[in-house]
């Protein structure tokens, strides 16, 4: 496999890496509502903010960091199965730009530098698994 720069489909890379972090973040956004609205439902009435605040600050970043692995994968296997396109070397700038924008989603911790590092890797691993033989 050869690194060339010339190979990268910039314009669909940080499109798709932008996509891949602001639904990540809205899936996140979603399961939290509706774990508020479970409780709202079985309290019948206004649901207890101290739990959905709880569940929140327990869930929010190892969802966040799952959500964003796998559509990291996915979207470097897309864009992989378009023609024309060297999968590998795009997933793997896809992967970087994720772990990049990642940092401003995500504190700044060991745990947001190895969402980072796997995210390289899942975006790698998109990329060749996604590609057409």
């Amino acid at each position: 496999m050869t690194l060339r720069m010339s190979d990268v489909k910039w314009w669909r890379v940080i499109v798709l890496a932008v996509l891949v972090e602001i639904v990540s973040f809205l899936i996140v956004i979603v399961v939290i509502t509706g774990y508020g609205s479970v409780l709202g439902f079985q309290a019948r009435g206004a649901p207890d903010t101290a739990k959905i605040a709880l569940f929140a600050s327990q869930t929010s970043g190892f969802l966040n960091g799952a959500a964003l692995l796998l559509l990291t994968f996915g979207a470097a296997a897309w864009l992989a199965r378009r023609p024309n396109v060297s999968g590998p070397v795009n997933g793997l700038v896809l992967g970087i730009l994720v772990g990049v924008l990642s940092f401003y989603s995500l504190s700044f911790d060991i745990g947001a530098i190895v969402t980072a590092l796997l995210a390289v890797l899942a975006g790698w691993l998109g990329g060749s698994m996604g590609r057409r033989t």
